[in-house]
């Protein structure tokens, strides 16, 4: 999800004015497929706003090394509490990151996984073309690896996820909002190759026929390829 751009500085304005330091934790943040780049809550407001990433996100998963874009005033107490966390980072990832940025063009790395990223949101979006339930949504991503499914009144993840289970795909239940289930879909590590050859068949997959809810459900297709 992302934040409207027209929100953020009414949302520094007000902070600031309170004298509330904003977390702004976006880890996707570098992965926009959009040329157009939107405005960080930091940029607006570097002085109270703490930047949080990752290049686990967008360099490579195994590194696990987080960084931060913060004020002088809380350095050292996000420092101390890093290391009453984890006592220390892997010293040999952060030296593999730091050598990567210094050395290789990290900015067009970025870019290309974006890219790359962007053609397998649209093939998943391609893959639940008219085989979602009637009064389900599906957001159109922006940047990142994910996509999140709404389901129609009367369903729940719980009930969806048994019934998945049995055609051999797990996903991670979401908490209800507003009275209805989600279920976040990962767009970015199935090629749209992949992704087409394991669409569902007809309105089956994952237990949903029609509008009616997994419990009234039977005869499943192929589900969605790594959903």
């Amino acid at each position: 999800m992302t934040l409207a751009e027209a929100r953020g500085p009414e949302i520094v304005e007000i902070c600031r004015e309170a004298v509330i330091p904003i977390v702004e934790d976006i880890p996707y943040g570098m992965l926009s497929f959009e040329p157009r780049k939107l405005t960080s809550l930091h940029e607006l407001d570097p002085e109270h706003v703490i930047y949080l990433g990752s290049f686990s996100k967008v360099l490579a998963p195994g590194l696990r090394v987080g960084w931060a874009a913060a004020p002088e005033w809380i350095r050292r107490p996000l420092q101390l509490a890093s290391e009453s966390t984890v006592i220390c980072a892997s010293p040999l990832s952060q030296a593999l990151a730091a050598d990567y940025i210094a050395h290789h063009d990290f900015r067009g790395i970025i870019a290309h996984a974006a890219a790359v990223y962007a053609e397998r949101a649209a093939a998943l979006i391609g893959a639940f073309d008219g085989r979602l339930p009637e009064g389900s949504t599906l957001t159109q991503p922006h940047g990142g690896f994910f996509s999140w499914v709404t389901l129609p009144e009367g369903w729940t993840t719980a009930a969806l996820l048994d019934a998945a289970i049995e055609e051999q795909v797990v996903f991670v239940p979401a908490p209800r909002s507003v009275h209805r289930a989600r279920v976040r879909e990962n767009c970015g590590w199935r090629s749209p190759s992949s992704r087409r050859s394991g669409s569902p068949r007809g309105r089956g997959g994952w237990g949903w026929r029609s509008s009616a809810p997994p419990a009234q459900c039977s005869g499943l297709a192929e589900p969605v390829a790594g959903a």
